[in-house]
């Protein structure tokens, strides 16, 4: 077998194999296998050539999706078999990305309990962590370490809700209950607060 053409496309390298199309390829790969007009190869090679092309462009998915918001591996591994991406290349992908450091769950808990404990409590932050594919144990250290105070959080969570409900009746207190709950609010705070709350709903 011989590499008898070299096509550059828009954003490949289309490769041609004893005079028909094989497959395509981009810079990285061009390169690093050192890929040229004439170079014999073996049918194991041109395999090699194919399973190096699909982690260069894996990863290069990856990166985009990072680029946007940090990850956790379960996201990522989830989004690239949904890109069609095989199992093996997916979790070898992943595995680099967590040893070079651009993906870590628990940075990722870390900076999301910063980031909205003053939004939602702590049943919420956990059970938005979970389904981000953030271990429980991961989610039980960063919640020993990054401190979050609920009732504070409560607080704040009732006085905005209740700057765009102005009347202060029985069905707007059974209203703000279930807001709080489906913000995570935990019914030992509610009940701490209960006092709170009637002071300003009568």
């Amino acid at each position: 077998m011989q590499i008898t053409k070299i096509k550059k496309g828009k954003k490949r390298y289309n490769i041609y194999v004893d005079g028909e199309f094989s497959l395509a390829v981009g810079d990285e790969t061009l390169l690093k296998l050192d890929l040229f007009n004439g170079k014999k190869i073996e049918e194991k090679e041109l395999s090699k050539i194919i399973t190096y092309e699909e982690g260069v462009r894996a990863r290069d998915y990856a990166l985009n999706l990072l680029s946007y918001r940090p990850r956790t591996k379960r996201e990522l591994l989830r989004r690239l078999k949904q890109k069609k991406y095989d199992v093996r290349t997916a979790e070898e992908t992943v595995s680099k990305l967590e040893r070079s450091g651009l993906i870590n769950d628990y940075s990722f808990a870390k900076l999301f309990i910063e980031t909205f404990r003053d939004r939602r409590g702590i049943y919420r932050l956990k059970n938005d962590l979970f389904k981000h594919g953030v271990e429980k144990t991961i989610i039980e250290k960063v919640l020993k370490e990054v401190p979050v105070n609920e009732n504070k959080t409560a607080k704040k969570l009732i006085d905005k809700w209740l700057r765009t409900h102005k009347t202060r009746d029985e069905k707007v207190k059974s209203r703000l209950l279930n807001f709080l709950v489906q913000r995570g609010i935990s019914w030992d705070t509610i009940s701490e607060l209960r006092n709170y709350i009637k002071t300003i709903i009568s």
